[in-house]
């Protein structure tokens, strides 16, 4: 009876180990490689954000003078590139357990830092700036001085050129989310795609308002066909480098890419 005893208990200790392995070496791995992710795409998208800003001061002397209307300005953190982000750093998924079990190689990339170190975070910080540049030259020179009705010679201005470079900022800040990510469910398309219909709406709401900056400014800019032509830019993020270090080249986004979609 004792000897029975201890062999169940032994057993039931060993299978609790052997699930606290999986566990580790499922949410040790992934999260490690979510995490990593998260971080740099902060600095990322904060680059896209304010860069044009910067680059905008060359065109005012620097006077202090916006190029985002304040309040959807303030919305971008909080709607309009925040949780696509959150729903993958907990719900991505490159290999499941039992794939994960098969392969040690996997782990070696927490081990020597490969996805989060000094090189890698400068290269996002980077590309985050080259993009803000592709974006603002585009986007803003695009629209500025061209005629939205050449009916009765109204031409853009400040508001639809700077919020046509918000417009593409919202939109490449969410791609940027599905180049990088390797599964998706219904929820994270959901969360991607209304985050960027959360911007329209705002807009279109905003709009309606005289103490809005952006008063009847949704109207000129979505009925143009000059402002899509000018989100044309937006497709530069659709060449990206790898995140880890090992193979720096370029893809475009319609590469074949092994996707899983589930439910």
């Amino acid at each position: 009876f004792f000897f029975f005893n201890d062999t169940a208990t032994t057993e039931i200790y060993t299978e609790q180990i052997v699930g606290s392995v999986r566990c580790v070496q499922e949410t040790g791995r992934e999260s490690y490689r979510r995490n990593t992710t998260l971080i740099c795409y902060n600095f990322f998208k904060n680059m896209l954000m304010i860069l044009p800003t910067f680059w905008f001061g060359f065109e005012n002397g620097f006077s202090g003078v916006r190029i985002y209307d304040a309040y959807i300005f303030q919305m971008f953190n909080i709607f309009y590139a925040s949780l696509p982000i959150v729903i993958y750093s907990v719900y991505d998924e490159e290999f499941i357990t039992p794939h994960l079990e098969e392969m040690p190689n996997a782990y070696i990339q927490g081990m020597k830092n490969e996805l989060y170190n000094g090189f890698i975070l400068l290269r996002w910080i980077v590309n985050g700036g080259l993009q803000a540049i592709v974006m603002y030259i585009g986007a803003y020179y695009g629209v500025e001085g061209n005629f939205y009705s050449q009916d009765h010679g109204h031409s853009n201005d400040i508001w639809v050129s700077g919020m046509t470079v918000y417009s593409a900022l919202v939109v490449l800040a969410n791609s940027k989310i599905v180049i990088f990510s390797n599964s998706f469910s219904f929820l994270s398309v959901i969360i991607l795609v209304g985050s960027v219909l959360m911007y329209v709406l705002q807009f279109a709401i905003a709009s309606l308002f005289q103490f809005f900056d952006v008063h009847l400014y949704f109207g000129r800019m979505f009925n143009q066909g000059l402002f899509y032509v000018s989100l044309i830019p937006v497709s530069y993020t659709h060449l990206r480098a790898h995140e880890t270090g090992r193979n720096l080249v370029c893809r475009l986004l319609l590469e074949k890419k092994k996707i899983s979609i589930y439910i």
